[in-house]
């Protein structure tokens, strides 16, 4: 374990705050797969079908029962499906702003081999919708994967990468890891909107403490790590820049 800037097998960065199921990450190693339908934007998982298979499906309808079918099938698809997401920076301040908790938080690097985050993939950025045409051969399980890995462009700043999964079928999961001579992973249901996927604690390379952590939260961190070999950083506001420095905490 080399820490922040080191390079080898791909890293995945988690930006969090400080809360009471932390140590579910830090010490037991689960990340939180949550539902579409309770993520941050509203044009998650957005599906847009052509126009020839509109008129043929839809034939007759209005526009507004076409979208209440449409919303009522995207709202039934995403309670099936479980995402975590992950960027490949670890030195973003928005993402420092949006989910650590204004840099309160922290930021963890977590390695992808032989566990369950190597079957993550990286989002794909886009003006429009995905198109779903009925009559190709492409399976509507493959489509599914597609508009969960599809953004709008406003977000490409995020670098996001995404572990993506069915909650009504996770043992898919395991028989891809099989194949892939992966560690098989273990699962615990939160609710009815997400579900608790280990990838192991010991993959954890790297933990950076937000330039705002307070004291406390940083002693609990720290408490947290005090067994591990995790490579401690925190994150200083520079003095003369609109940047980040680093310094190494052990």
């Amino acid at each position: 374990m080399g820490g922040l800037f080191d390079v080898g097998c791909l890293m995945l960065y988690k930006y969090t705050k400080i809360d009471k199921n932390l140590s579910s990450i830090l010490v037991d190693g689960f990340i939180f797969a949550a539902s579409p339908n309770i993520l941050n934007d509203p044009f998650e998982a957005r599906i847009c079908f052509s126009e020839q298979n509109e008129n043929e499906y839809f034939k007759g309808e209005s526009d507004a029962s076409v979208r209440e079918a449409e919303e009522k099938a995207l709202f039934e698809l995403n309670e099936k499906i479980r995402i975590a997401s992950f960027s490949k920076d670890k030195n973003n301040q928005l993402l420092w702003s949006l989910y650590a908790d204004s840099h309160k938080g922290i930021c963890i690097g977590i390695e992808d081999s032989n566990n369950v985050l190597s079957l993550s993939k990286d989002v794909e950025y886009a003006t429009d919708y995905p198109v779903f045409h009925y009559d190709r051969d492409e399976s509507i399980g493959e489509f599914d994967i597609k508009i969960l890995l599809t953004k709008a462009k406003a977000w490409k700043y995020e670098e996001e990468r995404r572990l993506v999964m069915w909650d009504d079928d996770k043992e898919w999961i395991n028989e891809k890891l099989r194949s892939n001579d992966c560690l098989e992973t273990k699962f615990e249901k939160i609710n009815n909107l997400g579900t608790k996927c280990h990838f192991g604690a010991q993959n954890i390379d790297s933990v950076i403490l937000g330039a705002k952590i307070s004291d406390k939260h940083k002693n609990s961190v720290l408490l947290m790590l005090a067994q591990s070999d995790v490579v401690i950083f925190q994150a200083k506001i520079s003095r003369g820049k609109y940047e980040l420095e680093y310094e190494l905490c052990n």
